[in-house]
């Protein structure tokens, strides 16, 4: 099975740590988040994966090492292609079979294989993942049906009776035929693939679940899922050095950080080498530096 990643956005919300760092490079309890997706993706049957990518691409590429038996290409984008151009760009990479495209901005702990047999069961063209959320018609629903199909898009077509209302989890089951609804220039694949599907009546469905998501795409959002996995303990990486009298509560500290003498830390993510002073009092924080 092949599965391809998008990592090539240029990470605008999430700064200033993406001038630091393209958010799926960025660590999540000591992982990066790209490398924390790959594994996921290997260990529910995935064998070879696509990053795209874009903005700072060596830090992208370096974060997906490390992960026996798992083949990781990369698809570098000069011109950023959008979610339409880029998977379209990519479309050889998965040689006819069912192709599975994995948001590079989330922690979700999606179980890949009973989408995949939702999807197979509904003889989909496309697959979109859902959750429910109350918030869905405010920020561009997907409704559907008894059965799962997607009837409307963002409120379109208005034509059509109002389903349940849901929000993208940021995961597609694509079948080749898909690929044609694709055009290789900039795109959005919803504004552009899915709109004309879905207005045509094409067999696209929805798969809902409610496994864990968490979105990573603002600075706050980052720290926040950090705490979420994290739970009550203090995480150490490897070197990382506390410093006498330091005290640290519910935090992440990165591969070689430091905490200087007497520092007091709370709810904090240190990143890899960064340096917090001595005496320093620090809550609620990304410390990358």
């Amino acid at each position: 099975m092949r599965a391809m990643v998008l990592a090539a956005g240029l990470g605008t919300r999430f700064r200033p740590l993406s001038h630091r760092l393209p958010k799926p490079a960025a660590p999540v309890l000591n992982e990066p988040l790209i490398h924390r997706i790959l594994r996921c993706l290997q260990e529910q049957g995935v064998g070879e994966v696509l990053v795209n990518t874009h903005h700072l691409p060596v830090e992208v590429e370096r974060a997906c090492q490390g992960l026996p038996g798992l083949r990781v290409r990369f698809q570098r984008e000069r011109v950023l292609l959008g979610t339409g151009g880029g998977l379209k760009r990519a479309e050889p990479f998965f040689r006819g079979e069912t192709a599975v495209l994995w948001n590079g901005d989330m922690v979700f702990d999606l179980d890949l294989q009973a989408a995949l047999a939702f999807h197979r069961r509904r003889r989909a063209m496309a697959t979109m993942v859902l959750r429910p959320s109350p918030k869905a018609r405010r920020y561009g629903a997907v409704e559907v049906d008894r059965r799962g199909r997607v009837i409307r898009l963002l409120g379109e077509p208005r034509s059509r009776p109002p389903g349940r209302a849901l929000m993208f989890a940021g995961v597609h089951l694509l079948e080749p035929a898909f690929f044609a609804a694709l055009i290789p220039e900039p795109s959005c694949i919803v504004r552009t693939a899915y709109r004309a599907l879905v207005d045509r009546g094409a067999p696209v469905f929805g798969f809902e679940t409610d496994a864990r998501w968490l979105d990573l795409g603002t600075p706050a959002d980052y720290l926040a899922a950090n705490l979420a996995l994290l739970g009550d303990q203090v995480l150490l990486g490897p070197g990382a050095q506390i410093e006498a009298g330091a005290r640290l509560a519910r935090s992440v500290v990165g591969e070689g950080a430091r905490v200087g003498a007497g520092a007091r830390i709370e709810r904090c993510v240190i990143w890899p080498g960064a340096r917090v002073p001595p005496g320093e009092r620090i809550a609620d924080q990304v410390i990358v530096a």
